[in-house]
């Protein structure tokens, strides 16, 4: 764990809220106990009404960043992922009309092209007339 003070201003980012809040460690708490030492922090953040509310800072349900700068990097990262994810996923869908125009063309190709021609005598014949390219 990095070394923070009371007093710091840290972000943290809730996965569950999907919101970066500031926060200010108001109270740390130090632990020493026989198997060591166990170090927790009080935070203190505004509500939604403007209220101060306070909560433990708990590692595994945020994430924890020293700047916003360290956040603004993390979630460029997280974005760019996505996006990345997103056009990939696209560009394989594409493929699929592709195909589908390829299997179109083959068809095309395989329909013989006939023309139709009257004889002296009246009878109508059809032609087998070579595919243009």
């Amino acid at each position: 764990m990095k070394n923070r003070h009371v007093g710091q201003i840290l972000f943290i980012l809730s996965s569950g809220e999907m919101s970066l809040t500031p926060v200010q460690i108001v109270e740390e708490i130090v632990r020493r106990t026989l198997d060591g030492e166990q170090v927790t922090h009080t935070v203190e953040a505004f509500g939604a009404n403007g209220a101060r509310k306070r909560f433990n800072l708990v590692g595994d349900k945020f994430l924890i960043f020293d700047t916003i700068d360290e956040a603004k990097s993390y979630l460029i990262e997280n974005a760019t992922t996505a996006i990345d994810s997103l056009c990939s996923s696209a560009v394989e869908k594409s493929a699929m009309f592709l195909v589908k125009e390829e299997k179109k063309n083959i068809r095309e190709s395989r329909v013989q092209q006939y023309e139709s021609m009257l004889l002296e005598d009246g009878t109508v014949v059809k032609i087998n007339l070579p595919k243009e390219d």
